[in-house]
């Protein structure tokens, strides 16, 4: 837990530099959005990881809130109406997710969840900046890979409805977006390439499951019993059936638990969270 002390070191930290009015945060090299803050960045680094963790990592707009949805109603057995009534995020928290405000950090709350059940957590973080505890212990990873074409289509959208970037200079055109960030690859957490082939040199390990969001948009089914064999979780045929049916982008794009709804952040007169979902 970090001190009074360590939060102002963290703050003031020397490989920290904030790009006035662009949103992102350069912190060892890796651009950060905004609400991840340097404060946490350095927390995560001793972070207690456990061997029953469940981390469900992805680059940004690769399908991250689609898995955790699939997560979430596979270890609620297919519980539509406990899954409805509880938003995506509190169910799986970001990691490394920081508010607005610098010291008031959600890895807190993750690392004071109870030990009686997995925890189930939700990051972006590639797997060289994961915390240090992680590679020594035997949690779940499942990682969703998407094609870099359509993250860039999605990166688009987001961030024009996304009201932080609304001054970033660089978020106007399409073609503004691609020239300036997504070709160069300075979206938020860096390049895909090096974010995909991070987790990719590690899918024969043993707790890791990586999966593609084509795959799965080709056979849902088989990606859901794919990740229940991977955690050791056993569905019923009929939860199974449940957790494939709430998990179309039909049904979830509808689903205020999970397609952020409300969310004064975000403009979804301009673009909805949940857009189209199609691959190319």
């Amino acid at each position: 837990m970090a001190t009074e002390k360590s939060i102002k070191a963290a703050t003031e930290h020397p490989d920290i530099e904030f790009q006035a009015g662009s949103g992102i945060y350069v912190y060892e090299g890796v651009p950060y959005p905004w609400f991840v803050h340097a404060v946490t960045l350095d927390a995560l680094k001793t972070f207690e990881v456990r061997d029953d963790d469940v981390y469900i990592v992805s680059f940004p707009k690769s399908g991250t809130t689609w898995m955790q949805e699939i997560v979430s109603m596979i270890y609620y057995n297919g519980d539509i109406e406990k899954i409805t009534s509880i938003h995506v995020e509190e169910r799986v928290p970001h990691l490394e997710m920081s508010t607005a405000k610098p010291g008031n950090i959600l890895y807190k709350k993750i690392a004071n969840m109870p030990r009686d059940k997995p925890r189930l957590i939700k990051t972006h973080m590639a797997f060289n900046t994961m915390p240090a505890d992680f590679h020594k212990k035997n949690a779940k990873v499942i990682y969703i890979a998407r094609n870099y074409k359509d993250v860039c289509v999605s990166v688009y959208h987001f961030l024009k409805m996304f009201k932080a970037y609304t001054d970033d200079d660089r978020v106007g055109s399409w073609e503004d977006v691609l020239s300036k960030m997504l070709i160069p690859m300075q979206t938020p957490y860096g390049s895909w390439v090096h974010h995909v082939t991070s987790w990719w040199q590690h899918r024969n390990d043993e707790n890791v499951l990586y999966l593609k969001y084509e795959d799965m948009k080709r056979d849902l089914r088989g990606a859901v019993t794919k990740i229940c064999d991977h955690i050791g979780k056993k569905l019923s045929d009929e939860a199974l059936h449940k957790t494939v049916d709430h998990c179309t982008f039909e049904k979830m794009s509808q689903n205020p638990m999970a397609n952020f709804t409300g969310l004064e952040d975000f403009d979804q007169n301009i673009s909805k969270f949940m857009r189209k979902g199609n691959t190319n």
